[in-house]
């Protein structure tokens, strides 16, 4: 016999910082259910003959396990990418709260130059703190519509704190990238099937407190360098 409150499984519990009043905590939460991803109809559960029209994203395992277990962070303001013969433009409603770089491009060992692709980081206003060493995927959001190719990789946000974003676009093609409030980008998903809890803080100075934890220790393998120092002190 089980007994429940040993058996539920404790949650990770994540502390997201901004310090712009005027944004919107919905933007950096744990994903809501998509319009697009429909209840199934009570009716269809109950029939015991397979019907091919019954199938849908709605039905997606591998969907449903995703929104469920993880972030989603969406596009904080109304802002757009511009590239017009091989250069990258940007503009946006609030030019202090997007911050983008495209100094990266040079730095992927002739992988930008081969394929011609410009690297663009786009840096969100949120940082989030957690007290335990667990690591989280970020990948594109299954329901991106700007077909913009976000780079999936690994953070861990008890050492690193920056919610940042990595997009790869081919600077022989011109074109625009609109993303309005709300919009659907990247899901950071924990590599554990424990849920999420999220706090939200409007803390200016924590905030910045959190972006100077994340300042480079060594040219090379900061995030390592802290993982290890920690695991270190913790024998």
């Amino acid at each position: 016999m089980k007994i429940p409150f040993l058996t539920l499984r404790r949650h990770i519990e994540l502390n997201v910082y901004t310090f712009h009043a005027g944004l919107d905590f919905r933007f950096l939460d744990r994903c809501e259910r998509s319009s697009y991803m429909k209840n199934p109809d009570n009716s269809a559960k109950s029939k015991k003959i397979f019907n091919r029209k019954d199938i849908s994203i709605s039905t997606c395992y591998g969907l449903i396990e995703l929104q469920k277990r993880s972030l989603a962070l969406k596009a904080w303001q109304d802002f757009e990418f511009t590239m017009k013969d091989g250069i990258m433009h940007s503009e946006c409603m609030d030019p202090d709260l997007l911050w983008w770089t495209d100094g990266h491009t040079p730095q992927t060992n002739g992988f930008s130059e081969r394929h011609g692709i410009t690297v663009v980081k786009l840096d969100s206003p949120y940082h989030v703190e957690c007290t335990e060493d667990i690591d989280f995927v970020m990948t594109p959001s299954p329901f991106g519509h700007q077909c913009v190719s976000f780079v999936g990789g690994i953070t861990n946000y008890k050492y690193q704190h920056a919610t940042s974003m990595f997009a790869y676009f081919k600077r022989s093609e011109n074109g625009r990238w609109l993303f309005n409030a709300g919009d659907d980008m990247v899901n950071i998903t924990p590599m554990s099937d424990r849920p999420l809890k999220v706090n939200h803080h409007l803390d200016k100075d924590y905030h910045a407190i959190l972006g100077q934890k994340h300042a480079p220790l060594s040219v090379t393998s900061s995030f390592l360098k802290r993982r290890k120092a920690d695991q270190e002190k913790n024998k």
